[in-house]
């Protein structure tokens, strides 16, 4: 019999990253402050407590990478100098802090200027480390990265891969139960509905298969990879996931096949997952996949300076985001985006907070069934807004192989290594999640956009909430902990902007 387990880590944090972000215009390295541009004696340089550590830990052979999030330095193919005594990587990082004019209009490169990942050997101690730099004027701020994944419960078991690869054949549009429970028929026939064609909804998520028959010439664009990373990604939607939320928001329901979106719109796809699997622990060792913090970050900043009107984050985590995650995400609300992520399907496991969904300002989606309750797995907690289908989605998926996860291979001492891939379906399947809840609810605020003018932000949130269709499980309140503001309803929400 299967099970079905969400992918939870052993850890809210990697054990082996710190982002940090040095000061503009100067290194300082004690008694004397020096030029970004200049090079720092060995001597000067023991004086920096920060800058000392990294060259310390550099020597030894224990620093794995540094990448800074800025692509400035290699489109200006501005040369990073060796700093005396100082190895290339801790030199790079010297180099980040110098200065980056302001633009007229953020940047990718102004929004994550001075900014790195530095990610150390295993074993190395990462607490150390982070204490010296938090200690030296020069790092205006230095975190441990918290861990993001899928939020939707994996199936799986101990031993043999448990999913089978399918060409799924969806049923019926009209025995599309999430579609007739948010009333998306009665809402697309109101007089004077707009279709949400001019809006721009950017998916962060594991990629997107641009030429399934259901997506195919729908997409405004898809970034997997970027030149100045050293990241392994590429274009393929391995997991299938990001193809399925974006079948959700946006597949085409003119063509007569497949499955029906709930809009049209000018989707922004953004892969945020690298295709190299980590390990987890819990409940037993397997292979699964986290999302890459460049990627992500970077991602962040595309949808800031791209003017996004709506993100959708069917990802999370219990880890508290770092300062850099937390101001991206101010300044997509501060540019009046709508950002709607995933509760999380953690609740039969501890019921943790999950982030980015309690960031304040966060639409936070959970999910229900068919008969309206909760679903089992859907997170709860007051940052929730509303409810909406999860369980049993079907969408699109890539027509190519791939899967969710692999099994873990003992290898002796409590060591594992990567081994046969448990294969997901193909084509269209019916999954559940938390995952699958979001995107109906960042297609209903993209239709929001279109349908009532300025509406941004938290008058998005606001107007979502007050038209959700209240649940028997909430026992006539308003609002719970398990269900937000009921369940998201696109005809009231479109009588509530068309008919007043």
């Amino acid at each position: 019999m299967n099970t079905s387990f969400p992918i939870i880590p052993n850890k809210s944090h990697f054990d082996d990253m710190l982002i940090v972000r040095t000061r503009p215009g100067s290194v300082n390295v004690g008694p004397a402050t020096v030029s970004s541009n200049s090079s720092l004696s060995a001597s000067s340089a023991l004086a920096s407590t920060g800058y000392s550590a990294l060259a310390r830990y550099e020597n030894a052979g224990l620093i794995k990478s540094v990448s800074p999030l800025s692509s400035e330095r290699a489109r200006r193919r501005v040369p990073v100098e060796p700093i005396s005594g100082m190895g290339p990587l801790t030199s790079s990082i010297a180099a980040a802090s110098a200065p980056v004019s302001a633009p007229e209009k953020a940047t990718a490169d102004s929004l994550l200027a001075g900014v790195s990942i530095v990610q150390i050997e295993k074993g190395a101690d990462l607490a150390l480390l982070q204490n010296e730099l938090s200690n030296d004027a020069n790092f205006e701020l230095v975190s441990r990265v918290p861990i993001r994944y899928l939020q939707m419960p994996a199936t799986a078991k101990k031993g043999a891969g448990s999913r089978t690869t399918i060409s799924g054949i969806p049923p019926a549009s009209s025995d599309l139960w999430n579609l007739e429970r948010v009333n998306w028929k009665k809402a697309r026939e109101i007089p004077s509905f707009q279709d949400a064609d001019n809006v721009r909804v950017a998916v962060l998520d594991s990629g997107i298969q641009e030429d399934h028959p259901d997506l195919y010439g729908r997409l405004a664009n898809y970034e997997w990879n970027y030149s100045d990373m050293i990241v392994q990604s590429g274009p393929d939607d391995i997991l299938g996931h990001g193809t399925h939320v974006a079948g959700t928001i946006m597949a085409n329901f003119e063509n007569g096949f497949g499955i029906k979106g709930i809009c049209n719109c000018e989707l922004y796809a953004y892969k945020i997952f690298d295709d190299v699997p980590d390990l987890v622990l819990f409940p037993f060792p397997r292979y699964v996949y986290f999302v890459n913090p460049l990627l992500y970050r970077r991602a962040l900043a595309e949808c800031v300076i791209n003017n996004i009107d709506v993100v959708n984050l069917s990802i999370g985590g219990p880890g508290q985001p770092d300062p850099i995650e937390s101001q991206l995400f101010g300044a997509l609300m501060q540019n009046g985006t709508s950002v709607v992520a995933a509760m999380g399907n953690e609740f039969q496991a501890g019921n943790p907070v999950s982030y980015p969904a309690a960031i304040p300002g966060v639409l936070a989606v959970g999910a229900t069934n068919i008969n309206d309750a909760k679903a089992s797995f859907s997170n709860t907690g007051n940052h929730i807004a509303l409810s909406a289908p999860g369980t049993g989605i079907w969408s699109t998926l890539p027509t190519y192989p791939g899967h969710i996860e692999l099994q873990a291979v003992p290898i002796g001492n409590g060591q594992f290594t990567p081994g046969a891939p448990i294969p997901r379906e193909t084509s269209y399947a019916a999954w559940d999640g938390t995952s699958m809840a979001t995107p109906h609810v960042a297609a209903a605020a993209a239709l929001l956009i279109s349908n009532a003018g300025k509406f941004e932000g938290q008058d998005i949130k606001a107007k979502l909430q007050a038209t959700a269709r209240k649940l028997s499980a909430m026992g006539g309140q308003d609002f719970t902990s398990f269900h937000g503001s009921g369940c998201l309803d696109l005809e009231e929400m479109m009588r509530s902007v068309l008919t007043s």
